[in-house]
């Protein structure tokens, strides 16, 4: 799995266009689904450019779990070792 720090920069690497970017979703049995996701740590809420980070990631998941009809996700079922999710309360 990608860290916080390589997942953000994956993403500015594939939203050249300034579209914004889905990733790629693991569904079960994906054994990434079996593997603990990392904490992320309080010191990515300290700093503006980290905050700037998780907001991007946190977009994509967004996006990801949008374009796949899923109610929410997490990081890790995107390759992403953290433990940060998504749950969409739009969905009706």
């Amino acid at each position: 799995p990608l860290s916080l720090s390589q997942a953000h920069h994956l993403l500015l690497a594939r939203s050249d266009d300034g579209g914004g970017t889905a990733l790629p979703m693991a569904k079960y049995p994906d054994p990434i689904l079996r593997i603990p996701s990392s904490p992320v740590p309080l010191s990515a809420f300290r700093r503006r450019s980290h905050w700037r980070r998780l907001r991007s990631i946190a977009e994509a998941l967004k996006r990801t779990a949008r374009e796949e009809g899923a109610v929410g996700l997490a990081a890790q079922q995107c390759g992403i070792d953290a433990s940060l999710i998504f749950i969409d309360g739009a969905v009706s």
